[in-house]
């Protein structure tokens, strides 16, 4: 039931017991109480997100839940837990440690000097087995260096409507969005990322602490190899016969074309956007 009890979670967890228990018959209590303190965790922390999906036993496109952990979130709750964060951010702000680019940012111009936490966002692919794999979200606080794994999916379970996966892909970059844009406001949440109200599930975000953090942010990199640059967030492919790079203005018909690549020089012109 979307929205209800976390089933996935706890069918997940009688998983994993039935494979600790085949494999390792002599695991102790001790063990399985930490596994399910751990589930507990992920529990209070997840966010439920209903994303279309494939199910070879339905003929219909069909909706499945995934838990994620919203980038506001994640990023709130380590600098709660590390406070010595925001003396970091000030010493590399003013020490001029960061490029260009996040001084010229929008939320960086209109915010006071050593404010704004720098972000980046990591797209990997896992692949599993021959045939499926996994595409996995990372949020990398760029101050600290810490790595947060937001959400991971299989691409199995993508939509396979012809959309080419994108049903479900559109639904995590509109959460993403929503999330990584109350980090540049510096604001709570006040209803989930498609507009609806609070779940029952969402009881903890629906009544925020009183001294919740105002923590602000802006996403600096998007770092992904070619495979996901294409195919997870939508530029074109090296392989494109109109435009091959997502980058510049180049055609297909200058691949071989190496006059004026230098250092210091490029004959192709840049994306305006």
């Amino acid at each position: 039931m979307l929205g209800g009890p976390p089933r996935p979670l706890w069918a997940a967890c009688c998983r994993i017991s039935l494979c600790i228990r085949f494999r390792h018959p002599g695991i102790t209590s001790g063990s399985w109480t930490l596994l399910f303190r751990f589930l507990e965790i992920i529990n209070e922390q997840a966010y439920f997100l209903d994303v279309p999906a494939h199910n070879e036993i339905d003929v219909s496109r069909t909706l499945t839940t995934i838990l994620v952990l919203p980038p506001h979130e994640v990023i709130r709750r380590e600098i709660d837990e590390h406070p010595g964060l925001s003396d970091e951010l000030r010493d590399a702000v003013l020490g001029d440690h960061f490029a260009p680019s996040y001084y010229a940012n929008s939320v960086v111009a209109h915010e006071p000097q050593g404010k704004v936490y720098p972000l980046e966002l990591y797209l990997d692919g896992v692949p599993t087995t021959k045939q499926d794999g996994l595409l996995a979200f990372h949020l990398v606080n760029i101050i600290s260096g810490r790595r947060h794994r937001c959400a991971v999916v299989r691409k199995s379970r993508w939509c396979q409507c012809g959309c080419r996966g994108w049903c479900s892909l559109v639904t995590l970059w509109t959460c993403g969005q929503w999330s990584l844009s109350l980090l540049a406001r510096g604001a709570l949440a006040t209803h989930r990322h498609s507009g609806e109200p609070w779940r029952p599930s969402d009881s903890d975000r629906a009544s925020p602490r009183e001294d919740a953090s105002s923590v602000v942010a802006c996403l600096l990199h998007l770092k992904a190899d070619g495979h996901e640059i294409a195919l997870s967030i939508g530029f074109p492919a090296c392989a494109d016969k109109g435009n091959p790079c997502f980058a510049c203005q180049y055609i297909h018909e200058s691949w071989k074309i190496c006059m004026g690549v230098s250092a210091t020089s490029f004959p192709f012109a840049e994306m305006d956007q």
